[in-house]
């Protein structure tokens, strides 16, 4: 099996990663910064050196240019002098790793490209260089599982992608492990179900989509895992539904139900189950009138 390999040596640039569908390799020899510089110079193959100071005359910027765009590499610095960032450009756009650094030298972020797209893998850190994130494109757009993860470690948050659409399940993580939500995506469409659980890992919402729209039933539990609402939409009117309500004891506190002749009942209770309140109204086709 091909292994994955990022890198840019000996003049070759180099993304081959099976995971996301990218056979990469190609000569790239572009014009580097002089190790040091004072002012804008010309460089080799027609190329000049372009430096942007702050207000101090501190160079914040160096970039090789050909022809009044950046072509070679381009580096940024901060106050002290060292490297913020670095990346390389072939004729305006970017081409090659594209490199962030924390103050102190640790890697912050690198992302590949190819010809001003961004292709493969793009990795994210925390200044004690643990992970942040693990980006995945194809063509400039997200391709595959972007991953997010907290400052310890744990994941945070999982999203597929295909073609810069989701496809998938997307899942999320409270801070402890557990799962705190999870939906379907079709073709960047929600289908399916979705769910949301609280810290513990007790299941508080429940619900089904198709596309925009929320069908079947929908269901949402108290913390104490008794149901508190249930509403059971139309097949094909999401703002036409029946509603139920219970407290925390599970006591029916309210309902609001339509009858197979459109008239809709709403009806409240005390927790005695005495009814202190009942209206009733109609669909019109389009809307509920009390």
């Amino acid at each position: 099996m091909t292994k994955e390999k990022y890198a840019f040596e000996d003049k070759l640039l180099t993304i081959i990663d099976p995971e996301v569908g990218l056979s990469f390799e190609e000569a790239f020899d572009p014009v580097l910064l002089p190790a040091s510089f004072s002012g804008n110079e010309v460089l080799d193959h027609g190329c000049r050196l372009r430096i942007i100071t702050d207000d101090a005359s501190n160079p914040i910027e160096a970039c090789v240019e050909k022809e009044g765009v950046r072509h070679g590499q381009t580096r940024l610095f901060f106050s002290d002098g060292s490297t913020k960032a670095e990346a390389y450009y072939n004729r305006g756009m970017l081409h090659g790793p594209s490199t962030f650094y924390h103050d102190d030298g640790i890697t912050l972020a690198q992302s590949w490209y190819l010809h001003g797209q961004i292709q493969g893998k793009c990795w994210q850190y925390y200044a004690d260089e643990t992970p942040c994130s693990i980006g995945r494109f194809k063509d400039n757009f997200p391709h595959g599982i972007q991953e997010y993860y907290y400052p310890d470690g744990t994941p945070k948050t999982t999203l597929p992608y295909m073609k810069g659409k989701l496809h998938g399940t997307v899942q999320l993580y409270h801070h402890n492990g557990k799962k705190a939500r999870e939906i379907t995506f079709v073709d960047g469409q929600r289908q399916g179900p979705e769910r949301t659980w609280d810290h513990s890992g007790t299941l508080i919402i429940e619900a089904e989509h198709q596309g925009t729209r929320l069908v079947g039933m929908s269901r949402r539990w108290h913390s104490n895992s008794i149901l508190a609402e249930e509403i059971l939409y139309d097949d094909e009117n999401p703002n036409k539904f029946n509603v139920k309500q219970w407290n925390v004891d599970g006591i029916l506190l309210r309902e609001g139900v339509y009858d197979h002749n459109n008239h809709y009942h709403h009806t409240v209770y005390n927790v005695d189950g005495d009814i202190i309140e009942k209206r009733q109204g109609f669909w019109d086709g389009q809307a509920l009138r009390l």
